[in-house]
């Protein structure tokens, strides 16, 4: 009966100090930084600073493109909206209202928000086929939060870290040479053969650089097709010329 007694004395104990103990809310600074260095854009996708973005892909109509980066805060959620502030770092090759909107400044962050975007343009100018620019975007501190968050750590061995303060953009209109690009069967390549070859056949720019290679039957289907249509143009008077001003052609053995 005793020990039954203690014990309960012993619940009474532990449960009161539980009571007591209120569960402490975040009491820290409202930092802002750059979500995909510490949460990935994708399930799956691995913790970045940076992004690529290319119009190769594009119609040639399209010659501006949305880009949105996340960004997140630490601390506590507000019911009204908050400012950050971003600056175009020095070091940028893309110049604001020229390569792309203008980004440094003051921003909003959505009220009850935990990640909100920053969105900017970044446009289509001929540069970009032989160019890529670059644009150092970073956070800097203002009235409502700070940038405490430097760096994360990805690999406690080598050090390597990745910045939650300064997010790079990369983007061109570079098409290069594509992966499953069979100069057996298609010629040498040309972004001007690519294309055309997308146009005619209506395939997609990325078929020859996607995740799985064509078959032998279908690269082959295309070149046979492409050479047909080649030599019609040049029969009616129309030959289809590469940049260097000889006539485009499949390779040589179809």
């Amino acid at each position: 009966m005793k020990i039954l007694q203690y014990m309960a004395v012993v619940v009474l104990i532990i449960c009161t100090s539980c009571q007591k103990e209120e569960i402490k809310t975040y009491q820290g600074v409202n930092n802002i930084y750059f979500s995909p260095a510490w949460v990935p854009i994708v399930p799956g996708a691995k913790l970045t600073d940076s992004l690529y973005v290319s119009f190769v892909f594009e119609t040639n109509s399209v010659n501006e493109m949305v880009v949105k980066i996340p960004v997140r805060v630490q601390g506590r959620f507000s019911e009204t909206e908050r400012m950050y502030q971003v600056e175009l770092g020095a070091a940028s090759s893309a110049e604001e209202g020229v390569d792309i909107s203008p980004v440094s400044g003051t921003h909003t962050f959505k009220a009850n928000q935990e990640v909100d975007t920053l969105q900017l343009s970044i446009y289509r100018h001929e540069v970009l086929k032989s160019e890529t620019k670059f644009a150092e975007i970073n956070l800097l501190p203002s009235s409502d939060f700070s940038t405490e968050l430097e760096e994360n750590i990805i690999n406690e061995s080598t050090g390597e870290g990745i910045s939650c303060l300064t997010f790079r953009l990369y983007f061109n209109d570079i098409l290069g040479v594509q992966k499953y690009w069979s100069v057996g069967y298609l010629g040498t390549y040309s972004e001007k053969k690519l294309r055309l070859i997308s146009e005619v056949m209506d395939l997609p720019l990325n078929y020859f650089s996607g995740d799985i290679s064509p078959s032998v039957k279908q690269v082959r289907y295309i070149a046979k097709t492409m050479q047909i249509y080649l030599d019609e143009q040049a029969a009616n008077g129309t030959p289809v010329l590469e940049e260097d001003g000889t006539p485009m052609k499949m390779a040589d053995n179809l």
